[in-house]
């Protein structure tokens, strides 16, 4: 993962145990609410420490996951 204040890149690699990523690019592709969905969750936790944050975060890219 690659960041700075205003971005963030993450790099996949082939056959890394990463790979599921792609998945949750390719449904946030396809469904402009889930990304409208996952931009509020990411503004509703700017109060949250880090942890509280990543906690929201991965359910989501969770649940995402889980209906594909």
């Amino acid at each position: 993962m690659l960041e700075n204040n205003e971005c963030a890149i993450q790099v996949v690699a082939s056959g890394s145990k990463y790979v599921f990523f792609r998945g949750f690019r390719d449904e946030l592709n396809r469904k402009p609410d889930l990304v409208r969905e996952y931009n509020e969750i990411k503004r509703n936790s700017v109060y949250l420490d880090v942890s509280e944050y990543r906690e929201k975060k991965s359910a989501f890219i969770e649940a995402v996951l889980e209906s594909l």
